[in-house]
């Protein structure tokens, strides 16, 4: 055997990966409460404020973050399930493999977009129509002092 393996340091490292895994996937109930709590204060403040006295994209991008924390935590709640039903097999060293496998696979099954089923189509063609603002026009008021 040309090289030495210090047995106990690689099994303190897989225990404590274990250990750091599973602790992540115990807190994602919390952290999709969190994210949904955030949601729903959000939703109020849109549904008491005046929309003219909001700052629409900074209001757009606060909330595209949170539901894209919030799908992340999703993912890996679907990947916390495989890892439960499969967890016995780390216990061989033949199933370890296959365990893998699972995981990638149910990481796979996971959709990269979705489908908008209650919005109707030519909502989304309202909500997907950007009005390009450009520059106020010149009011009569204005040029009539100019040209005085």
């Amino acid at each position: 055997m040309d090289k030495q393996v210090d047995v106990i340091e690689n099994l303190i490292q897989a225990v404590s990966l274990l250990n750091k895994t599973e602790e992540y996937f115990q807190s994602l109930d919390e952290e999709l409460s969190k994210n949904d709590s955030l949601l729903a204060n959000y939703e109020h403040f849109i549904e008491n404020e005046n929309v003219s006295e909001i700052n629409l994209k900074e209001l757009f991008m606060q909330m595209k973050g949170i539901y894209n924390n919030r799908r992340v935590v999703k993912d890996n709640m679907i990947l916390k399930q495989t890892f439960d039903r499969n967890r016995s097999k780390l216990n061989n060293i033949a199933n370890r493999q296959l365990f893998i496998q699972y995981m990638k696979t149910s990481k796979s099954k996971i959709p990269n977009t979705y489908t908008y089923k209650l919005i109707k189509d030519e909502d989304m063609v309202k909500l997907r129509t950007v009005k390009k603002v450009g520059r106020p026009r010149k009011s009569k008021v204005c040029s009539k002092a100019v040209a005085d």
